[in-house]
């Protein structure tokens, strides 16, 4: 079941960083893949597109997630602990050969 965290009561008292890691929770596949640009998620957490380049690049630098201009980006399988360890394994694989451009 998905579940729209946009749609959670509190969800606009939280920090802009926040709001956009839970969007792209959301937005992920079951292998933490994510198709989607920075004026898409800007309107997704009413922020504005620097803001949400900012923050995409605090999140590469902690090596959460990786991003590419082109709006592909991969979740660190092992911050989100997606899938068993056999999976994990194969998506850190994935993960690894993704390259950030940001």
């Amino acid at each position: 079941m998905v579940i729209d965290i946009t749609k959670i009561k509190s969800f606009g008292r939280l920090p802009p960083a926040l709001k956009l890691l839970f969007t792209l929770l959301s937005i992920a596949d079951e292998r933490g893949c994510i198709r989607t640009n920075k004026d898409d998620l800007a309107r997704a957490i009413n922020v504005t597109r620097q803001t949400v380049g900012n923050h995409l690049i605090a999140l590469c630098n902690s090596k959460v997630i990786k991003y590419k201009y082109s709006g592909l980006a991969r979740l660190n399988p092992d911050f989100f602990r997606l899938g068993n360890e056999t999976e994990r394994a194969n998506y850190r694989k994935d993960y690894d050969a993704f390259v950030s451009d940001i």
